[in-house]
């Protein structure tokens, strides 16, 4: 039904949203977890690679697992990875945790784009796969949006803990 497909249409831009907000945590935190654990610039863009380098690994499993298991099921299993994600960070205390935390977020996150590729063109046509597209895109740029104008103003003081159980709270 039209409702049915507006309402996927909805679910996968939210997916995207989660998607932007999950990759630029940590840009948005990296001078204070710096210096509460003594990261060298090096250690922190460790944490930023750690993200970038599982994202781009997964995309063509994730795609391959969409076409399997269905969009809407992929799309699941990466919002649950991209909400646990964050907990390990926040509560493992170490920069051992939040390498841990940064990879597992990237393989999540880059489980979204393939599965809503996947939900959009078993939901709609080819003449509306473009139009669809366009409405998903709009995710990407309103999480970046997003991400920069309420990330920071959730740091209070010096605590970096806030923004991570932001993006916890979205997924």
């Amino acid at each position: 039904s039209s409702s049915r497909r507006y309402y996927t249409l909805a679910v996968a831009t939210l997916g995207f949203v989660v998607l932007g907000v999950s990759l630029l945590n940590y840009p948005t935190i990296s001078t204070l977890v710096s210096q509460q654990f003594g990261l060298s610039n090096t250690e922190s863009g460790l944490l930023t690679s750690a993200f970038a380098l599982t994202y781009t690994v997964i995309q063509i499993p994730a795609g391959l697992i969409a076409d399997r298991i269905g969009g809407a099921k992929t799309l699941l299993v990466s919002l649950s990875v991209v909400t646990v994600a964050p907990l390990i960070f926040i509560f493992g205390n170490s920069l051992d945790a939040a390498l841990l935390s940064r990879a597992i977020a990237g393989a999540g996150a880059g489980m979204i784009l393939p599965a809503d590729v996947r939900l959009l063109s078993s939901s709609f046509s080819s003449k509306e796969l473009q139009r669809a597209s366009g409405v998903l895109g709009t995710g990407w740029g309103g999480s970046q949006t997003l991400a920069y104008l309420v990330l920071p103003i959730l740091i209070v003081g010096k605590d970096w803990h806030l923004p991570l159980e932001f993006t916890v709270l979205l997924s």
